[in-house]
């Protein structure tokens, strides 16, 4: 008797939290997003290195693609397999360099070198709810850090 009360226990428990650990697992369009960019920037490094051949990585603010090229080539946003089309209510809000340019309109970019190094950047990426995330780019190391929130790049220095 006392087994089935404990499996009925178990049950509700689980019919209760299972489905929002669902939700959030899967259908957390802004972390799922952040992390799809940061494999979309890794491979692209990666590329680089491979071809021995500096890259572009471009930002379409209004249209939420991002792509990457070979510099000088002026490959469309079309054009390229490998694109990333940003979810319905995810953009990304602003790209911050080093020297304190911020892109936020048109198209952005970020520069990946053939050696293996990248800009430093710091972008931002945003929902309609108004969650926001900040990836961080190293310029030197092959690693991108995602941080809940709005942050600054001076923030975490």
């Amino acid at each position: 008797m006392e087994l089935m009360v404990v499996m009925v226990l178990i049950s509700i428990m689980l019919a209760v939290t299972v489905p929002r650990f669902r939700t959030a697992l899967f259908r957390d369009q802004l972390q799922s997003s952040s992390r799809r960019l940061v494999g979309l920037i890794k491979g692209v490094r990666a590329n680089a290195v491979r071809d021995y051949s500096d890259y572009r990585l471009h930002f379409d603010f209004e249209h939420g693609r991002i792509w990457a090229s070979p510099e000088g080539e002026t490959a469309q946003n079309n054009e390229t397999p490998d694109m990333l089309q940003l979810p319905a209510g995810v953009t990304v809000l602003d790209i911050c360099s080093s020297d304190g340019r911020k892109q936020d309109g048109g198209e952005g970019f970020l520069f990946l070198s053939r050696k293996g190094y990248a800009d430093q950047a710091t972008i931002h990426l945003g929902e309609e709810d108004g969650r926001t995330v900040t990836l961080f780019i190293s310029p030197f190391m092959a690693s991108v850090r995602i941080v809940d929130g709005y942050l600054e790049a001076e923030a975490t220095q």
